[in-house]
């Protein structure tokens, strides 16, 4: 029989940390803009080469969508950079933020 943890006054932990919890569309709105603006490129521009609509680039770098696994891939491609490097950029935006 499995036991939840706070039955012994233990409290249960994410495995992984975050850093606000709240709002992870910001961080990644502002990386997308970051970079796509570093490189020189509009929101027509890249959503041409990731074959998405501009509106949803649009909505994406203003933090109004929460998007796929996917989708993310995507733009970190469009954007010549991984998405470990994508996640990097957003993560730091997020901890200057909480400071």
């Amino acid at each position: 029989m499995i036991f939840p943890l706070w039955n012994w006054g233990l409290r249960p932990r994410l495995l992984l940390p975050m850093t606000s919890g709240r709002e992870p569309q910001r961080g990644f709105a502002w990386a997308v803009r970051k970079l796509r603006t570093e490189k020189g490129l509009t929101q027509s521009a890249l959503a041409r080469r990731v074959g998405l609509d501009p509106s949803q680039v649009s909505r994406l770098e203003k933090g109004k969508g929460n998007p796929r696994w996917a989708t993310a891939k995507r733009i970190a491609v469009g954007l010549g950079v991984t998405l470990a490097e994508l996640a990097a950029v957003a993560e730091d935006f997020e901890e200057r933020r909480i400071r």
